[in-house]
Parts: C-alpha cells; structure tokens; sequence
C-alpha cells in the first residue's frame, strides 16, 4: 500500500487519513489551511509546483522548498527554490520555471532534482559558500511520500559540517597575493585577498563560539564578527572582500596585515586549530610559516 503526504512548512499540523475514490488509503498533511502570509506560496502556486515536477520526474518521492522560502524570508524579489527528490537519476537535473501567482505577478520557480542518495550523501559534505561554518540548509516538504520521510525525517533540512581549516591553502593565497601584488595584476589581486578571508574564517572557527549559518549572507555577516581574531582583522577583512572602497595599494596592504597578522595569532593558539596536516601545524608552531611569510 502506497503512503502519500503532503506537508505544510509549519510545524505540528496534524495528519488526517483520507479515503479516496480508488481504495487507496492514503496520509495528507492538509497544508494549504496553514499557509502563513509570510511565507507568500499560496496554495495554487504550491500546487501547480507539486504537478509539474511530479509530471517531469517519474521516480519522485519528495518535493521541498528550500531557500528563503523554507527560512520564512522570503519577499516580493525572491525566487522558489525547489528540490525533486527521485528514486533514480533524475530526468532533468535543472529546470526553471515562470508561474502565476494569486495576484497575478510571476514567480520565478527553480527546480533541482537530485537522487535521494544524493541529496543524503551531501550531508558529509560542508558547503563551499558557508566561510568554514556549519550549515542548516532549511527544507519544507510540499509533497512527499512515505518513502522519502522514512530516510529524510520529518524535517528535511540538511545539516552539513564545518569545513577542514585549510592552512597550507591560506599560505599558498598569501603567495598570490604577493605576485599579483609584483606583477600588477589588479584582478588577482582582488581575487586573492578575497580568498584570503574565506579561508581566515575557517583558521578562525575553532577559536570562536560554535555559530550554525543558513544561508551565504549569514555566513558573510559571521565572519565579519568573529568575536577572536586578530586585532584589526574584521577591517582588513572588509577591504579585502570589496566591502569598503579601497585602491590597489590598499587592498595589497589589507591582505598582507591580514595575513601576517592571523599566522602570528594562530602561533600560540596551534593546539586548539585541529589542523589535519601535522607537518603544517608543527610549522606554524614552531614559526617556520611566519619566516616564510615574513620573507
């Protein structure tokens, strides 16, 4: 017998068994009663997303909303963010649709599917926008089969892991910082001062209190506040990124104090960063990477 449920974006809803003209004996979670203003998906919109993709994707066992949306921010500039989870490959891994809402203005539907060893798979993973952090990537189900809530949960948020701190990677920019820095090359240098702070973040992590982020604005803000970090970090930090207007020279300057500065304060701190390299973190210990850099 075939379970099918349809889950409401907000919590506790009750499940209500519904016989249908066919004999099957199915569970609905009656969501469209539910819906909150703010969530701005009126039930026809939901609907219409829930037939089309079931209609693209054969083997699907579970339609989630993602994105702003499943954060309850979304506003009249946001896109639906739309996961089909299949029973097999998906037929079509992307799509994008324009769909009318209740009061008449379009939104833009963009749909991924992915296998649902995929979409489980990807919980090992950290996530490349998150600066180090450790994501909850927000998911309402719209549509969902018994199948799917029995490996997804009845939340199906994804909580990926922090990301690894990278200090050979760090290093490694602070090198292209300098060439770029040599050679001219305004567009390397921005590019790598940027990544300098991505990874800056992630050395950070470890030092500072466990913060969770949803989305890559959340993880930008984080990482403009670490609460320990070198003195003058959360400035260089902000040049570095293109936040705050600033010339070549500048950008140069920012990226190297920023540099420098965090390998100094990490000296001390080696034990407590958790760096997987030992050969890297006996350098940084004993400081071989500040000569290096210094050089």
């Amino acid at each position: 017998m075939l379970t099918l449920s349809i889950y409401t974006p907000r919590r506790g809803a009750n499940l209500i068994p519904i016989s249908f003209a066919s004999g099957c004996r199915r569970t609905v979670r009656n969501y469209l009663d539910l819906m909150d203003e703010r969530l701005d998906l009126d039930a026809d919109l939901a609907a219409e997303i829930v037939r089309r993709v079931r209609e693209a994707e054969p083997s699907v066992v579970a339609v989630l909303v993602t994105g702003s949306y499943a954060r309850r921010e979304a506003d009249r500039y946001s896109d639906v963010d739309v996961v089909a989870v299949t029973r097999d490959e998906p037929a079509c891994p992307f799509s994008a649709w324009f769909l009318e809402r209740g009061d008449g203005r379009l939104a833009h539907v963009s749909v991924a599917a992915e296998s649902l060893e995929t979409w489980t798979d990807e919980e090992d993973e950290p996530a490349g926008w998150a600066f180090g952090f450790p994501v909850l990537e927000a998911a309402v189900y719209l549509w969902a089969t018994s199948e799917a809530v029995a490996v997804l949960g009845e939340d199906p948020s994804a909580r990926l892991p922090p990301g690894e701190p990278e200090l050979e990677d760090f290093v490694e920019f602070f090198m292209k910082l300098r060439r770029a820095v040599a050679s001219g090359d305004a567009v390397l240098l921005r590019w790598t001062a940027r990544m300098l702070v991505e990874y800056a973040a992630g050395l950070l992590r470890p030092l500072n209190p466990e913060v969770v982020v949803r989305s890559p604005p959340e993880a930008l803000r984080a990482a403009l506040t670490l609460p320990v970090a070198p003195e003058g970090f959360h400035a260089d930090a902000r040049v570095c990124l293109g936040l705050d207007p600033a010339s070549a020279e500048e950008v140069a300057a920012a990226g190297t104090r920023l540099a420098r500065g965090l390998v100094r304060f990490l000296e001390p701190r080696e034990g407590d960063l958790g760096l997987a390299d030992r050969s890297v973190a006996d350098a940084l210990r004993e400081g071989v990477l500040r000569r290096y850099m210094d050089a």
